[in-house]
């Protein structure tokens, strides 16, 4: 495992994601219709990236995600998995650290961030109206993991059967998870329950409404700060490994089912395989 890397990584997001992400150059809308609005969870990640180019052909070619840029967004790409947009990718300075940053839905930011002082997080790129995308603002958990809380008037990607190359997962690494445990229950009413999977070990996972959307696990390594890593579902992992390596990605932790793994430029991101039949 490559541990200084992934070291490096996470130390930098912080320093990335306060430079105001892609905002400046506008977004669009992540769904073509009204209809759906499911707050405390993740419906959207976009990767921010010194490479567009090189890491379009990496995730086009292991997860067959169309990518391509967004009508009246210069410099921003979206990502479609089997006709439905999932995703984006927005340039960021050669020097910046890479990273995938999701957005969890919520409805009247004014409203739910009121207390946020007291819950212990912070704004780091306040409450805006951003083109279609909808009201969003980049904040901090207690942890000093970052997130983009967005409201986009109902106009969440609708939630259905997960298919390969969707979005499966978020974990949230933290080194303590009290604080985080009561910050997302406060923001959002994310409860966070400790549950056994299917090999009998205790997991964390934080429940919205009566699914769980995604997990809290301590950070094993030292020097390492906090933040939220997205998984994709795939058909067969050891397929999905062997294709990452022939197109530049890098393994830097494999479990039994799934691993993390690193873009040519730099960026993680989970990869599991599950059973057929997994809904939202």
């Amino acid at each position: 495992m490559n541990h200084a890397r992934f070291t490096a990584w996470l130390l930098t997001i912080v320093l990335l994601v306060s430079g105001g992400f892609a905002f400046a150059a506008g977004l669009p809308a992540i769904a073509d219709k009204p209809g759906f609005q499911h707050s405390g969870t993740f419906i959207w990640f976009d990767l921010i990236t010194p490479d567009r180019e090189r890491v379009r052909a990496y995730y086009a070619g292991l997860f067959g995600w169309k990518i391509a840029e967004a009508e009246g967004f210069s410099g921003y790409d979206m990502i479609t998995n089997q006709g439905v947009k999932i995703g984006g990718i927005a340039e960021i300075p050669e020097e910046a650290q890479p990273v995938w940053l999701g957005s969890l839905s919520a409805s009247d930011l004014e409203q739910v961030t009121a207390d946020l002082d007291v819950l212990g997080g912070r704004i780091v790129d306040p409450i805006q109206q951003v083109d279609d995308r909808g009201v969003m603002a980049v904040l901090e958990d207690p942890a000093g993991a970052p997130f983009i809380l967005l409201d986009t008037g109902t106009r969440d990607p609708e939630l259905g059967p997960l298919k390969i190359g969707d979005w499966l997962w978020a974990d949230l690494y933290v080194r303590n998870m009290e604080a985080p445990a009561k910050f997302y229950e406060g923001l959002l009413g994310m409860r966070l329950t400790t549950v056994e999977d299917a090999d009998g070990n205790e997991v964390n996972v934080f429940i919205t409404g009566d699914t769980a959307r995604a997990g809290m696990i301590e950070i094993p390594f030292e020097h390492v700060d906090p933040i939220w890593l997205p998984y994709v579902r795939v058909a067969d992992i050891e397929q999905t490994l062997e294709r990452s390596g022939e197109l530049g990605g890098e393994l830097f932790f494999r479990f039994d089912d799934g691993a993390i793994l690193f873009d040519p430029a730099g960026a993680a991101i989970g990869v599991q395989q599950v059973s057929e039949g997994m809904g939202q």
